[in-house]
């Protein structure tokens, strides 16, 4: 074998093990295939989700029309995409404390190629804001061809105009009394979404990925069994490749990952596990908080899954210690 084809065998290998451990966290979709780099940093950061909101104006909106249009520009610099001719933002009340406002992403889509600009650490807080109860709503939103339904309430909610790393504006989710997000996909979408994201990136490998299967089990609403064939093909030559996974959560909202395990088969699966396995081994047993916020005042307090023809995640957040569990 060459050492042209030896470099790119070891790089099609290591495309799968990052593939493997990505499938073993799927039910969180935002980024848990990335190994922490520090024993107790959390598995998620909600600083890059659904808690930041852009915004296009250098200055602090003063009416709701001009948060309203300020939000809107701002979106237009993120991968998220709005339906034509959309009104999205309603508020009651003008900045800097209002009575509510509502935040309808529905039926938008996100452009995965479009990266999202990381928050700035340690930013400095260039003015607050404060709401009575905030709502985002995101039903159907499109990734590709598949859809995912993202929610999320806040009831006495802060927010902090701060900056991302390019310097621009965005409102940031600190404080709530209490909050709840919400997410749902079906296991139909969740696997186009992630054989979309798995053949662009082992494309550039030389590795092509023909299938992908997932299967969800709720061990009860705090534990969760995944299970996964990944179908490849290198060079024209098979590797079926079987993925298992454990992820339950304590009381102390810490998620562990484990029962994780590889099997191979066709021709080059019972080769690559070999390869695998290790990797696997070194994320086996880890245990990390699930969630950090923009700001240390929110503590999140419950995570509970359910399964039926979609997965579905709940979590409840909010100030100060845990408190009683989701019914």
């Amino acid at each position: 074998m060459s050492s042209t084809t030896k470099t790119r065998v070891r790089r099609a290998l290591r495309t799968i093990v990052i593939i493997a451990i990505g499938m073993t966290v799927v039910f969180s979709l935002n980024g848990a295939a990335r190994k922490p780099k520090k024993d107790k940093a959390s598995w998620f950061n909600a600083s890059r989700g659904m808690l930041m909101f852009p915004l296009a104006s250098d200055t602090f909106p003063q009416t709701s029309d001009e948060l309203a249009a300020s939000l809107i520009e701002g979106w237009k610099r993120t991968p998220l995409l709005l339906p034509p001719d959309s009104q999205p933002v309603t508020a009651v009340g003008a900045p800097p404390v209002m009575a509510a406002l509502t935040i309808n992403l529905s039926n938008a889509s996100i452009d995965p190629k479009r990266k999202t600009v990381s928050p700035a650490r340690n930013a400095k807080v260039e003015g607050t804001m404060r709401v009575g109860r905030l709502e985002l709503h995101g039903d159907a939103i499109r990734i590709n061809q598949s859809f995912i339904n993202l929610g999320m309430t806040a009831d006495e909610a802060r927010l902090d105009l701060r900056r991302d790393k390019a310097g621009k504006p965005q409102l940031a989710l600190v404080e709530a009394k209490s909050g709840q997000m919400t997410f749902s996909a079906t296991q139909r979408d969740i696997e186009d979404l992630m054989l979309a994201g798995a053949k662009q990136g082992a494309g550039r490998m030389g590795l092509s990925v023909q299938s992908l299967r997932l299967n969800f089990v709720a061990e009860n609403d705090r534990t969760l069994q995944v299970k996964m064939r990944l179908g490849t093909k290198f060079t024209f030559v098979g590797a079926g490749l079987n993925f298992t996974a454990r992820v339950a959560i304590d009381d102390d909202m810490n998620a562990r990952l484990t029962d994780l395990s590889c099997s191979g088969d066709d021709v080059l699966g019972p080769l690559i596990i070999n390869f695998i396995r290790p990797a696997l081994k070194k994320v086996n047993n880890s245990q990390r908080p699930i969630m950090s916020f923009p700001g240390s005042e929110m503590r999140l307090h419950d995570v509970r899954f359910a399964v039926d023809d979609a997965l579905h995640v709940k979590a409840t957040f909010g100030r100060g210690e845990r408190v009683a569990q989701m019914k």
